[in-house]
Order: structure tokens, then sequence, then C-alpha cells
């Protein structure tokens, strides 16, 4: 709680004690102002709590992802409010119909060659897809260097940020779209493994 919210939490309470003395002798209408002070102090503590709950969640989003490999978005689109954004356009644009399948599967190949070629509407695909959560571009630096145990199992490695493997992940939520990156992350990862076990 910071010193404003403390504060005004005391002026409340202060305010509610002089309330029940002043209207000591018409007690309807001194419950009646102390239930609607009581209910702004509702309202705080459940802001309070909401705000200390993001602050908790977004940690926790860190820490998954760091933990995932030490993967991160490079860039994250909110697809119902960005159908007009150049840049994701530009970046779909680019995307060739495989990479489409594997984000956007309900998409057909008539639909994706119309898009590319110019002629389909993306916001309206999306619209008829129920497609408008969050889509992010990924990172995933490279492991090299791997030592295993005698099980096979990986030991140790090291890790470069100036190669990195490129990803795009999709959910509708923001939990779907941790899951789908933590997927796609080990997905990578175990890739990196199985090329340095050959080698």
């Amino acid at each position: 709680m910071d010193r404003y919210q403390k504060s005004l939490q005391n002026a409340i309470a202060n305010c509610e004690n002089y309330i029940q003395e002043s209207f000591a002798e018409n007690v309807f209408l001194g419950q009646s102002i102390v239930l609607l002070i009581q209910k702004v102090k509702h309202d705080l503590d459940k802001e309070q709590n909401e705000q200390k709950y993001l602050s908790e969640s977004n940690k926790n989003a860190y820490d998954r992802l760091d933990q995932s490999h030490s993967a991160w978005i490079e860039r994250m689109f909110w697809i119902g409010c960005s159908t007009e954004s150049s840049e994701l356009k530009e970046l779909l644009e680019e995307w060739e119909p495989d990479q489409w399948e594997k984000i956007f599967p309900e998409c057909t190949m008539d639909e994706i060659e119309d898009f590319t070629c110019g002629n389909g509407d993306i916001h309206q695909i999306f619209i008829d897809k129920r497609k408008m959560g969050l889509l992010a571009e990924c990172r995933i630096p490279n492991h090299y260097g791997f030592s295993f145990d005698d099980d096979g199992d990986v030991r140790a490695c090291s890790v470069g940020y100036a190669q990195q493997s490129i990803f795009f992940a999709y959910g509708e939520t923001r939990e779907e779209l941790l899951q789908a990156i933590e997927k796609q992350a080990e997905e990578i990862y175990q890739q990196q493994v199985a090329k340095e076990k050959v080698a």
C-alpha cells in the first residue's frame, strides 16, 4: 500500500467515526452514509488487490519465460486492436504458408494466397476465424557446448545470444500465449540438444 492510499484509508476511517457520532440521533441517515463510505473503502481495497495480482502475475510471466530456456518476446500484437496495423500486415505478408498453417490452421490456402497477393482482407479473416487474441514474435538464444551425463541427459551448456531462433506463438489469453511459447521454446531447445548429440 502506498502512502497516498494509506492516508486515504485513514481519512475514511476518521470520517466514518465522525459520522457515527454526529448522526447519533438520526441513525438511518448515519448508517446510510457509513455504508456509502464502506463501499468506497471496499472498492479501494479491491483495486489494490487487483494491482497486486497483476504485479505478481507479470513477475510470474517473466520467470516462466526465463525458465523456458531464456526465451523472450521480441514484439507482440493484440490482434483485436491491431487489425489496421501496418507492422502486423507486413509481418504476415512475409509468412510462408507453413507458418500460417502452424499458427492459424483454421485459415484456408485460398484465404492465405488472397491476402499475400493483396486481395484478401486480414481484418475479415481474423474476425471470421475468431482469432483476435495475442500474437507474439519470440526469440530463443542458441544453446551449444552441451555436456551430458551417463544417461544422456544435459548436465550443462553454453548460451549464445549472437545466434537466435525466431518463432511465433498465438493465444486467445495471456496464459494460452505463455503456454504456446513454453511449448515451442522447449521444442527448439530439444532440437539444439539433438543436433549437439549427433555432432
